[in-house]
């Protein structure tokens, strides 16, 4: 199968929710085979008993969701209540009939597989051939949730699907021509049974399916009404939708963008389509059945439909991807390639946690006439890419999943008590719901919608056209129930809906490196996020390893840890949830060359850049457009050097270049709304560099020069230094501060739209080697450092590397490895141990202090004036900066701090009675009075920030 970026986002199912569906498909077939076996067709309490089974169902994912926000119970314990409660309901009101066991094995047996899947240690028990064929034709397990593999393999486990997906799987044929011929025989199956039991109500099934074979007219007007709407749905579903909601989006642009009025309008034009699709077949076969010219018609049409749809099948699909892929690039989404970052414009709907009710997803799903509607809503959030904007879709879809709960009850009352014919017609129905999970548990409902739809309106038709019985009075006191019943779970699904999303907007410059992710094992997680907490970190930046996520090619994504594998690592999901929830931004770092080429090194871009554009798109696509947690990526660390580039095929700019195009194209399609940031670039002090690596200055020169800073918005570097920022280093024949550093990125970066710069590692070691630090030293370095940047203009954001000390890779988590004179293990502000206990006294160093004093003083804070910056005799080595709060200025916080002897005398204005001086390290040096709010501030010692502000 050709290789695309632009998969649609998987179907996701929690444990629960997928245990309660295996139920419900049992209770189902009882239901259904119940009644088909029935020497009678009409049951005279059924239509009474189907509305009772609606109402429990209701209450029942009421009941649990209330259990779930009330007490937090284990949601296994959640699905075996609602479970247990569905299967009592099913044995009291519908005992199953022996030919009923057929199918409910068939069920149990499918589901059976399916949640074999949650209990294998895949990387132990199978191969790694077998593990594909495992996601392939079955459901994954990533932190208790189930997912779908992607559609263009086989989508589901039952064995049912298997006898028809896994030929068309070893044979190589297109997965979706099986998927249209098995509804197609589906549908006709269904629509022949419906008019088989709706024209000859109160006979045997038997007979009534016989009669029915044997008169064509019959046969022929029902499957048409099968086949019309098939047949738009095949040709136009996936393209009409689009000029309309090109109209809406137009409309919504005028008025206000991304708003929850976008999405409205959205939803809107999907449903225009769907009433296209349900109201034309119908005006039509009600048009030909009043004229009588329905022979010659219907059979022209189903002949013309029928090659249209088999013969000129990969022409349409092809127009379909040609108008999917010019509508994307219309929208700008990004620099999309025809047929490879293939976007279609229905979006598979995400169902995690409780964001769609039991009822919803059981009843809706078998009368789902808004579920166009809800596609195109989700797509207007996709064109749009506002995460604010996709976590309005929990309640955006209760806005079309009410309704259908109303239709379904509705059609219930309206059997109930007006037409006894149409029991059969509703026993149909049901029974679609038990063939639509069954075969085509991802996309079929906007194929059987229609066709039930129109069935319905024209049995009703039919009725009135014929019955002499008028029709009953429904109670108000039934309708108010209907009515109001669903209402009911509203708050506590407006409760259960996802995460907070973090405000991407967050302007605090602070970040920390931790890599929860790659370095933490997921018992430390908790206290390393408090520690953060602690200290007043805003920002992380998180890695992401490729070779750990996928570790085969064309292998699957795994979020989660292995089984047996670096236990407790490479936890992504719950490392990155767990400081999103504490409200901690992460900066994702999409990073290195494939697992199949560990050990082959220099692996050649080329022969991995198409797989590492599914990477992207995939991570992308789960942690910014579905997730909503992160919206800046960081493309591959330190290119400029030869360990993270010319070793790992990134051996020029050019290649650079190339990867950071792949990277924009795969990352906008999945997320419109990702920001790229240039890989951290790394400071060289060697004059020349050795072979391979080379300064970032000119490194970024040369990518610039290639096109390369077209595809980041913003910059991001390295500027590790061997001495105090403020010292003058030389650099290609001249003397250079910390402060003319950023000044000479201005200026190389200043023809290209002087793009913002974020220094995502920065740090000194305290390591006892020859560059190595006290660690008093390194706290003073990291105020000083930090000031120097964030008093800079283009400078947004600083990340301290790292948070608490590092190890080798291969070491034992469990017994940290210490090596005093390794550089790489001592940039932390915490010493390394296990456990890792926030309460341990000795697990701070001073530069943890100083950094958590920075962020007291200065969050929230802009800078106000440069009282001093080393540039006059007078004040030469003197670095002093006021800083206030937008809605405090009339309280400064002084940041100063000298390296040399000089120290200036004048008195600085507070406006206050007195001032507190604070030392770097936390503890208060001084209380001042002021004369008239000014004060003179005493000289601190030599390289030691001092903070001063109002007592």
């Amino acid at each position: 199968m050709p290789q695309v970026y632009g998969l649609p986002a998987p179907l996701t199912l929690h444990l629960e929710t997928a245990a309660a569906l295996g139920l419900l498909l049992v209770a189902l077939g009882w239901v259904v085979f119940a009644i088909i076996d029935r020497r009678e067709c009409i049951l005279p309490g059924l239509p009474r008993r189907m509305l009772v089974l609606v109402l429990l169902l209701a209450w029942l994912a009421l009941a649990r969701d209330v259990l779930g926000v009330l007490f937090g119970l284990h949601p296994l314990l959640l699905a075996l209540f609602a479970g247990g409660a569905l299967l009592l309901t099913g044995m009291l009101f519908f005992p199953p009939p022996a030919s009923g066991w057929i199918v409910v094995s068939a069920v149990l047996l499918g589901s059976g597989v399916r949640l074999a899947c949650f209990f294998v240690e895949p990387m132990k028990s199978f191969s790694a051939d077998a593990l594909l064929t495992i996601e392939r034709f079955g459901y994954i397990l990533n932190d208790g949730v189930l997912r779908l593999a992607p559609w263009q393999s086989p989508p589901t486990s039952l064995p049912i699907a298997w006898m028809a997906y896994l030929p068309a799987y070893v044979l190589g044929l297109d997965v979706r021509l099986v998927n249209l011929l098995a509804e197609l025989l589906i549908g006709v199956a269904l629509a022949w049974a419906a008019i088989a039991l709706q024209t000859n109500a109160g006979t045997p099934p038997r007979a009534a399916l016989a009669t029915v074979w044997n008169d064509d007219r019959v046969l022929l007007l029902w499957s048409a009404v099968f086949l019309l709407p098939a047949a738009l749905h095949w040709s136009l579903t996936s393209i009409a939708p689009v000029p309309l909601a090109l109209i809406a989006l137009l409309l919504a642009t005028l008025v206000s963008e991304r708003t929850m009025a976008t999405v409205l309008l959205m939803g809107l034009a999907g449903a225009a389509s769907l009433l296209t699709m349900v109201v034309v077949p119908f005006i039509l076969l009600y048009w030909l059945h009043r004229h009588g010219w329905w022979r010659t018609l219907l059979l022209a049409i189903i002949a013309v439909m029928m090659m249209a749809l088999l013969c000129l099948l990969p022409v349409a699909f092809w127009l379909q991807e040609y108008l999917t892929t010019w509508y994307w690039m219309w929208m700008n989404v990004g620099d999309i390639v025809p047929h490879r970052y293939w976007a279609h414009p229905e979006t598979w709907v995400e169902l995690a946690g409780f964001q769609r009710p039991l009822w919803a997803l059981g009843m809706g799903a078998a009368l789902e006439p808004l579920q166009l509607s809800g596609n195109t809503l989700l797509t207007g959030v996709q064109v749009l890419g506002s995460a604010e904007a996709y976590q309005t879709t929990g309640t955006a879809r209760l806005l079309f999943n009410l309704p259908q709960l109303l239709l379904a009850a509705s059609m219930l009352l309206l059997t109930w008590y007006r037409a006894r014919s149409m029991f059969a017609l509703l026993s149909i129905i049901t029974a679609s719901l038990l063939f639509y999970l069954l075969f085509h548990p991802v996309s079929s409902p906007y194929v059987y919608t229609p066709v039930l739809v129109v069935a319905l309106l024209w049995a009703i038709v039919w009725q009135y056209s014929t019955s002499p019985e008028p029709p009953k009075r429904i109670p108000r006191s039934v309708i108010a129930l209907v009515l109001l019943l669903p209402l009911v779970g509203l708050p506590i699904t407006l409760v259960n809906n996802r995460l907070p999303l973090p405000d991407h907007h967050n302007t605090s410059p602070f970040g920390v490196v931790s890599r929860l992710g790659v370095r933490v094992r997921d018992d430390d997680y908790r206290a390393m996020v408090t520690l953060m907490q602690e200290a007043g970190v805003q920002w992380q930046r998180e890695e992401l390893t490729w070779a750990t996520i996928q570790r085969h090619r064309d292998g699957m994504f795994v979020w989660t840890a292995y089984p047996g594998y670096a236990r407790g690592l490479y936890d992504y999901d719950r490392a990155i949830g767990i400081q999103v929830t504490a409200g901690i931004h992460v900066l994702a770092l999409l990073s290195y060359h494939p697992a199949w080429f560990y050990g082959h090194e220099p692996a050649p871009l080329d022969a991995w850049i198409d797989d590492w554009g599914d990477f992207v798109y995939a991570t992308v696509r789960r942690y910014g457009y579905e997730r909503g947690w992160v919206k800046y990526w960081e493309v591959w660390n330190e290119p400029n050097l030869h360990l993270y580039g010319a070793h790992l095929g990134i051996n020029t700019p050019e290649k650079y270049t190339q990867l950071l195009a792949v990277t924009r194209q795969a990352a906008r399609a999945a997320d419109p709304e990702a920001q790229l940031v240039l890989g951290g670039l790394a400071s060289v002090w060697v004059e020349p560099p050795p072979v391979f690596n080379s300064d970032y200055r000119s490194y970024l020169s040369d990518v610039a020069q290639v096109g390369g800073l077209e595809h980041v918005d913003i910059v991001a570097i390295h500027p590790y230094r061997p001495s105090a920022p403020e010292d003058r280093l030389p650099r290609k024949g001249q003397l250079e501060d910390f402060r003319a550093e950023l000044h000479a990125m201005d200026r190389l970066l200043e023809p290209f739209g002087s793009l913002p710069i974020w220094i995502t590692e920065m740090g000194w070691s305290t390591y006892t080697g020859e560059l190595g630090l006290d660690e008093e030293t390194q706290a003073y370095y990291l105020v000083r450092m930090y000031l120097l940047a964030l008093t800079h203009p283009s400078v947004e954001k600083v990340f301290w590397y790292e948070l608490r000390n590092s190890t080798t890779d291969d070491a034992d988590y469990e017994q940290p490895f210490f090596d005093a004179a390794e550089e790489q293990f001592h940039y932390g502000l915490l010493r390394r141990s296990y456990p890792l206990d926030p309460e341990q006294d000795d697990l701070r160093k001073p530069a943890f202090i100083a950094y958590r004093k920075l962020t007291q003083m200065l969050e929230g804070h802009t800078l106000q004036q440069v009282i001093a910056d080393n540039t006059t005799p007078e004040t030469a080595g003197v670095y002093w900066y006021r800083f206030t709060r937008p809605d405090q200025k009339e309280q400064p916080v002084d940041v100063f701090w000298r390296t040399g002897s000089v120290w200036p005398t004048f008195a600085a204005d507070y406006g206050c009675a007195k001032v507190s001086l604070w030392e770097a390290n936390g503890e208060r040096r001084a209380v001042l009075p002021t004369i008239d709010g000014a004060v003179t501030i005493p000289e601190p010692p030599v390289g030691v920030p001092w903070y001063a502000k109002c007592e």
